[in-house]
């Protein structure tokens, strides 16, 4: 089993490289969910992550077998009752968000937009396409609270 890599250096890479694309990019969130794309296929291989053709099973292997390597908070799936293919998982303590603070004009940005790619990754290594963006949707209870919505496209 890989050894784990401490949170603070994590965090610290993330808050960097939002840091140098928020002065030199024009879209932070973009680029941070190609980098976990790219990360994501790493991790899918280095902890063997099987292919899933059944979604509700895929999404529940990345929920609560593949993301505890990332981030081990409370989690939940649903899925959406307004659109077909389109799933939620709810990250009750986003992991880049809880270090992380932005200008008041980012107010919708959402660092975990790392975590987009890699569940965009593992989609993909299963043979099915998915949008994921994140939502930041603080409450009292849970301040640091993300919201990932995944459509599966045909």
């Amino acid at each position: 089993m890989p050894k784990e890599i401490p949170l603070s250096t994590v965090s610290y890479f993330i808050c960097g490289m939002v840091e140098y694309f928020m002065e030199n990019a024009d879209d932070t969130e973009e680029r941070l969910k190609e980098i976990g794309y790219e990360v994501g296929i790493r991790m899918l291989e280095v902890y063997r992550f099987e292919r899933e053709v059944h979604i509700p099973t895929l999404l529940y292997r990345v929920a609560f077998d593949l993301l505890p390597h990332v981030n081990n908070s409370d989690r939940r799936i649903e899925k959406s009752n307004t659109t077909d293919g389109t799933y939620i998982i709810m990250d009750m303590d986003g992991i880049f968000s809880r270090f992380m603070s932005v200008p008041q004009s980012w107010d919708a940005f959402c660092a975990d937009s790392v975590v987009c790619g890699l569940l965009e990754a593992a989609f993909t290594a299963s043979g099915h396409q998915a949008d994921v963006v994140v939502f930041p949707r603080p409450t009292e209870k849970y301040p640091n609270r993300v919201v990932f919505q995944i459509s599966c496209l045909k």
